[in-house]
């Protein structure tokens, strides 16, 4: 599981490995591939006032099999 910040300009804040599950080494390469999808578009629908300077939160989880 990452867990990640993108500011409302696109940019990542932060991205930090919540969960490695069985494999650090695939944990790390979820990671760089998120960092690197960086910086992210702006958002494809209109974001209420209240929140268009606040930050968006999410939390990835990848699998592999």
């Amino acid at each position: 599981v990452i867990a990640c910040s993108i500011r409302p300009n696109g940019t990542l804040e932060y991205a930090r490995i919540e969960e490695s599950g069985d494999s650090m080494t695939f944990a790390i390469v979820c990671k760089d591939a998120l960092e690197r999808a960086a910086p992210f578009p702006k958002l494809p629908f209109d974001v209420p006032e209240i929140y268009r300077n606040e930050n968006i939160v999410i939390r990835w989880k990848f699998s592999y099999m």
